[in-house]
């Protein structure tokens, strides 16, 4: 998580799922999967998902995106939202298929 954004875009709350170990994907694996990254309100219940499809290759080491949320909606939700300084993110992952199928 990158609350100021990421090296590639600064007016937006920046989230990835990174893969701890990369060395232990084989090169090959091209797997399809459908991630969904949330940010969970810990007062109120609600959440702020983004969800989308990625290649899970062990030439990828992470996979989110840069423009995850505006800043203003993060701001309001570390206000309004957040418990204290804490903040929990979920991530769901489905294995839909190969890349390498037609």
């Amino acid at each position: 998580m990158y609350p100021l954004g990421d090296q590639y875009i600064n007016s937006s709350l920046s989230l990835y799922l990174y893969l701890h170990d990369p060395s232990e994907l084989p090169p090959e694996c091209g797997m399809m999967i459908e991630l969904t990254l949330s940010i969970l309100d810990q007062k109120n219940g609600a959440r702020y998902t983004l969800p989308g499809l990625f290649s899970f290759a062990g030439n990828a080491s992470c996979w989110g995106w840069s423009d995850f949320m505006l800043l203003g909606i993060w701001k309001h939700w570390v206000l309004a939202c957040l418990s204290g300084s804490n903040c929990i993110g979920k991530a769901d992952i489905a294995i839909i298929g190969s890349s390498t199928d037609g």
